[in-house]
């Protein structure tokens, strides 16, 4: 719409900044100036999570009147070390979502953003969809106007991708729904 780039950025209202895209949106940088970020074990064993995969911790550097020490930010991501092609050598944190953002599925939480991701990478969909989950099965909403067996196509895609990146199936369903943007809400998975 503008035609400019957007960067993430993961703050707290506690802790300031605690991360920042770059360029190359490989993750987001952590800002070493500020914070020390750390990734502690969730304390929820529904969560569904991959091996590195915590709540994000942050320890602020820069406050010595009301220090924060290991504060717990209720935000969920893991760390990367590795170099990124930006030239930066800062750790990376890659954002999985809130604690509140996990659906529950047949007694698993699972991340809307991972979810999130495995829909917007595939192309021909709207950016105008909604999740739910209710049982064992997670249902995509979607615009109307596709086939069948593009919806079936399109099903498929998504299954095999939340598959490989959450190594658990889950039943999935592809529905339409006849609800049209008006310019009321950006464009954003709604949870309901």
């Amino acid at each position: 719409m503008w035609k400019t780039d957007v960067f993430l950025c993961l703050t707290s209202l506690e802790c300031g900044p605690i991360a920042l895209e770059c360029g190359k949106k490989n993750g987001m940088h952590v800002s070493t100036g500020y914070v020390f970020a750390e990734i502690i074990p969730a304390d929820d064993p529904v969560l569904k999570l991959a091996e590195g995969v915590g709540e994000i911790v942050a320890t602020v550097l820069w406050r010595r009147s009301s220090p924060l020490i290991r504060y717990r930010t209720g935000l969920i991501g893991s760390i990367e070390d590795t170099a990124c092609p930006c030239g930066l050598d800062s750790p990376r944190i890659r954002f999985w979502g809130r604690r509140e953002e996990f659906l529950d599925v047949g007694g698993i939480r699972v991340s809307v953003l991972e979810i999130e991701d495995s829909v917007m990478e595939l192309s021909g969909i709207s950016h105008w969809y909604f999740v739910r989950s209710a049982g064992n099965t997670v249902t995509l909403f979607i615009p109307t106007g596709m086939s069948s067996e593009q919806r079936e196509d399109l099903k498929g895609k998504i299954e095999e991708k939340l598959r490989k990146q959450l190594r658990s199936s889950l039943s999935f369903e592809i529905q339409e729904h006849s609800r049209v943007y008006k310019g009321e809400d950006w464009d954003r998975i709604l949870l309901s």
